[in-house]
């Protein structure tokens, strides 16, 4: 059976990876936790707490000129999540949630960008991390999607394994230039905090949180990304 996860890690330490965290800073609302610096972004000492309506910490490269990309290379969405929470989930779950994920965020992305699978001048990488860590010491299974598949419309419920899932997850996104590496936006934040959210039972349930978290997505890359604009994530 082809998966749609290729396990590539397993029992990673997180001290080999990042020995400290990133605190959220007082502009952003107090309910929010100190954030792991999981190594997924490319860099986290550029970052600065959120304005009021943005991520929780931000970054925009003053110098990023968004006119001249026109197409996304679009990245597999990666999940690391510790083993302790993965041993209870079943491979093909997980499977169906990052599927899901990936492929709504690419329906809405092509409303505004070509997407390519190829390097070139005019594009602009997107990196999409979902890290579930809560110590710098959990061990971690870190799975990549290799595929995308629309989430099914269906009334079947979610299992009890994946029911509140979405309040260990904090959100790493990244946007770089293909050419010259060079960081042109990041942000961080809880996944609860991102995006509009509403009551999860069914897979159908999970099917509309996706394309809507995919429209928002969409929309801040939009406003961020627009001629003249300094609006970060």
């Amino acid at each position: 059976m082809n998966r749609f996860f290729r396990k590539a890690t397993t029992t990673l330490a997180m001290t080999a990876i990042a020995a400290t965290v990133v605190s959220v800073g007082a502009c952003a609302p107090k309910h929010k936790p100190l954030f792991i610096e999981s190594g997924f972004l490319t860099e986290y000492s550029m970052l600065h707490p959120g304005k009021p309506g943005q991520l929780a910490m931000v970054y925009r490269n003053p110098n990023a000129d968004f006119s001249t990309y026109h197409k996304i290379l679009f990245e597999p969405l990666t999940i690391w999540i510790d083993e302790t929470q993965s041993s209870q989930m079943h491979s093909d779950d997980l499977q169906k949630i990052a599927n899901g994920l990936y492929y709504a965020v690419a329906v809405e992305l092509r409303k505004e960008w070509q997407l390519v699978t190829e390097s070139g001048p005019g594009v602009m990488r997107l990196r999409i991390g979902l890290i579930a860590v809560d110590h710098p010491e959990d061990h971690l299974d870190v799975y990549t999607t290799v595929a995308a598949e629309e989430t099914a419309h269906s009334d079947e419920p979610i299992p009890d394994s994946l029911r509140g899932i979405g309040e260990h997850i904090t959100v790493e996104v990244e946007l770089f230039d293909d050419q010259t590496r060079e960081v042109l936006a990041a942000a961080v934040d809880r996944w609860a905090d991102t995006g509009p959210h509403g009551p999860v039972e069914t897979w159908s349930d999970v099917h509309r949180e996706f394309e809507n978290w995919g429209r928002w997505l969409r929309g801040r890359l939009h406003r961020g990304a627009a001629v003249g604009s300094h609006e970060e994530l």
